[in-house]
């Protein structure tokens, strides 16, 4: 099956699907039961926005479902009806006393929306480069004045595709035929390409993963660097102290001692800060060493 560049739907979701696929691995969990898997958890959590945890059959499991009910004082729901087949389970639950709501974020938001919204733009971009890399392929253009110099041009166009050499058979088909330059016409494909590269760039750093944006620059200085990498932590330590703090709720109102940190590609920023703060100690202590031997 050719990938279909025009099928804008299948292509963001496939866009999607792949960005789930490594954002489900953002954390570690340590001490889980066995019924609740912490990829279906991050895929419930990151899909949906928030995730109920409740004891069914004396198992804890952890469910999507719709947040309903009287709200308090803060506008927040106090009931979720969960309807899961799998289980055959349909009942409508307080969320403080029936079990714990885990978050995404605050806002129980998700991480669609933010991935829809880049993937979008990366289609739309994906498209624009396929269609400039065929048009890019035409030097010239063939305009004809009737419709048996049209069908003569077209056989002209077809005996050169099989990759022979195309004939006019008549004068006044030839006299007929017009051809235009596209090449004042080409697209810059250095353009396109970095556009791209900042769409996926910027979509990363959303979800904490550093890819530094770097248009037209062939190099960055220390201090844009850690600029770049300044922006990737709020989201996703909005993401792990939500999680943190539902996981407190759990360990206490079930006997658990489960724990959570970041995971894989997440956390090399704590690798990366020690780094930058041992690099910095030791410029330190050289520069307080050169002062001293200077006085």
């Amino acid at each position: 099956m050719m990938y279909d560049y025009t099928n804008k739907e299948l292509n963001i979701k496939n866009y999607t699907t792949y960005d789930l696929n490594r954002s489900v691995t953002m954390f570690k969990y340590s001490g889980l039961p066995d019924t609740i898997p912490e990829y279906n958890l991050e895929y419930i959590l990151q899909t949906k926005g928030y995730a109920f945890i409740t004891e069914i059959d004396n198992n804890l499991y952890a469910l999507s479902g719709s947040l309903g009910g009287k709200v308090d004082v803060y506008g927040e729901c106090t009931n979720i009806t969960i309807n899961n087949t799998g289980l055959n389970f349909n009942k409508t639950l307080n969320v403080n006393t029936d079990g714990v709501l885990i978050r995404n974020d605050f806002l129980k938001i998700g991480l669609l929306p933010l991935l829809e919204r880049y993937n979008t733009q990366l289609v739309e971009s994906d498209i624009t480069i396929v269609m400039s890399s065929i048009n890019n392929r035409l030097q010239t253009l063939i305009s004809a004045n009737d419709n048996r110099t049209l069908e003569s041009a077209k056989e002209f166009l077809k005996a050169l595709q099989n990759g022979k050499l195309g004939v006019i058979a008549e004068q006044q088909l030839f006299d007929s035929l017009k051809t235009f330059s596209t090449k004042q016409t080409n697209t810059n494909f250095k353009d396109l390409i970095e556009l791209h590269q900042f769409i996926k760039a910027s979509k990363y750093n959303e979800i904490g993963l550093s890819s530094i944006i770097n248009m037209k620059k062939e190099r960055l200085n220390v201090a844009e660097v850690e600029s770049n990498t300044a922006t990737l932590y709020p989201y996703v330590d909005n993401m792990l102290q939500c999680r943190k703090q539902a996981l407190e709720k759990i360990n206490s109102k079930y006997g658990l001692n489960i724990s959570i940190d970041f995971a894989s590609s997440w956390n090399d920023r704590v690798d990366n800060d020690n780094e930058v703060s041992d690099g910095e100690n030791e410029n330190e202590q050289r520069e307080e060493k050169s002062n001293n031997e200077n006085n």
